[in-house]
Order: structure tokens, then C-alpha cells, then sequence
């Protein structure tokens, strides 16, 4: 048994879980789509923490050795 969905334009605003609206995988789809803003979007990476220090660099670690 098969089921079609139709959506009109209107029905565009599909269910979006909030913690995956900021996704890297759905975030051109999000504003395109317009379930963000791309002021959103800049909003929320320059809220993100700062990680750098969880950054991995092999080369450091071969001149720690030496």
C-alpha cells in the first residue's frame, strides 16, 4: 500500500526538530525554504563556543617526540 502526499505552497513550513534547524546538512534547504533566516544563521554560528583547542594535529605531536 502506497500514500502520496500532496503539499500546496502553502503547507511549504514542514515539521522542523529546533536541534537540527541549524544542521550543516540542511542549512541552504532552511533558508531556501524559509524556516531561517540567513541573519539567523549568522547569528547562531557567532554564538557558537569556541573549540579550537579540540582541534587534532598529528604534526604537533611528532615534534613533541623529538
Amino acid at each position: 500500500m502506497f500514500f502520496l502526499a500532496i503539499f500546496s505552497p502553502e503547507d511549504k513550513a514542514m515539521h522542523v526538530d529546533p536541534q537540527k534547524k541549524f544542521d550543516v546538512r540542511n542549512i541552504e534547504r532552511n533558508i531556501k525554504e524559509g524556516v531561517i533566516t540567513e541573519e539567523e544563521y549568522r547569528k547562531f554560528l557567532e554564538e557558537l563556543p569556541d573549540a579550537s583547542h579540540k582541534i587534532y594535529r598529528g604534526e604537533d605531536e611528532k615534534r613533541e617526540d623529538r
